[in-house]
């Protein structure tokens, strides 16, 4: 008897601190598929999958842009996962050489905006790592009726990569994950 109860109490815990851990997300570009291209009426936007340039898997994610007002891709979640603020997102991305910015940006429960913008100068690989209580809200756009309630992470509806406004060129991002910071 003793010995199933402990049995039992070890599988509880090891099941416990499998959910417990940091959620699971990754994708190594080999698909695109998922990706979106969004744009302003001034602005091209075209996302392929390059399987000449990566770093993980067999394909990066190519994104071609001029940005004349707004531009990017963006993915949704259709299950909504919580994420841990502990968390943090984790990929590789390669410039042209041009200077740009990328606002990497977190869509939250009902669709709060929260974003952290990085400076790519280099054609070389680079890893990023945010962690995701680094994000902010977006002071300058939210959707309409978007609750003001803070990064909650309990339901994260999509994930974003924007480009800076008035820049042309192409970046290549791979090995995208979530990970225990």
């Amino acid at each position: 008897m003793k010995k199933t109860i402990l049995a039992a109490t070890m599988m509880f815990v090891l099941l416990f601190l499998g959910c417990s851990q940091a959620p699971k997300f990754s994708d190594s570009f080999d698909d695109v598929s998922a990706w979106k291209p969004f744009m302003g009426p001034k602005s091209k936007v075209s996302v392929s999958a390059d399987k000449t340039i990566f770093k993980e898997g067999l394909a990066s994610l190519k994104l071609d842009f001029t940005n004349l007002d707004w531009a990017g891709i963006g993915r949704e979640f259709a299950d909504k996962p919580a994420w841990s603020a502990k968390s943090a997102l984790s990929f590789q991305i390669k410039g042209d050489g041009t200077p740009h910015h990328v606002s990497v940006e977190l869509s939250d429960n009902g669709g709060e905006r929260f974003n952290k913008i990085i400076s790519i100068n280099s054609s070389d690989w680079q890893v990023v790592v945010i962690p995701l209580k680094d994000l902010t809200r977006r002071k300058d756009w939210q959707p309409d009726k978007a609750p003001v309630d803070g990064l909650t992470l309990t339901h994260v509806e999509g994930l974003s990569f924007s480009v800076g406004e008035k820049e042309t060129g192409s970046l290549h991002i791979d090995d995208l994950k979530l990970v225990k910071k």
